[in-house]
């Protein structure tokens, strides 16, 4: 299974430490461990993120978690434009990797890519689901979304 997973889902599996996100952490660290694709951007991207002062991290947490998140991925190259367009265009770099390497899922809160599922699904076959809905199409447990705090650290 290959999957592309935005920053907020990142966030969601490396940071935040509420029960609402066990779910997705305990799939994704299970034994059945999925493909993730990422670019070179969409991992700077995440770092710059984790360092934000809202988010509280020391040093080493924030280095634990993009250890974490290199190690899972499959780096690839920015892939081309798949000509559906997302509203923001910082996330347009998700869809259009979703769909150059036919992903099962690619893993959204965003609004603006959430908005394109349907496009997606209809056109390339490419899912854009909340780690949620995703979780749901694999009869694994999942639960409503809501904000937290920042895993200690």
């Amino acid at each position: 299974m290959q999957l592309v997973l935005d920053t907020h889902v990142w966030l969601d599996w490396l940071v935040f430490d509420g029960p609402q996100h066990a779910p997705l952490r305990e799939w994704l660290s299970g034994g059945q461990e999925p493909i993730i694709l990422a670019t070179q951007a969409m991992l700077t991207e995440f770092e710059r993120v984790i360092g934000r002062p809202q988010f509280a991290l020391s040093a080493e947490r924030i280095a634990q978690c993009v250890s974490v998140q290199r190690a899972r991925v499959r780096r690839v190259i920015d892939a081309p434009d798949c000509r559906l367009p997302c509203s923001d265009p910082d996330d347009q770099c998700f869809i259009d990797l979703a769909v150059a390497h036919a992903a099962d899922a690619l893993l959204s809160r965003d609004k603006a890519l959430l908005r394109l599922a349907r496009h997606a699904r209809r056109r390339f076959g490419v899912q854009v689901l909340t780690p949620e809905a995703f979780l749901l199409t694999l009869g694994a447990p999942s639960r409503p979304f809501s904000k937290t705090q920042p895993q200690s650290g």
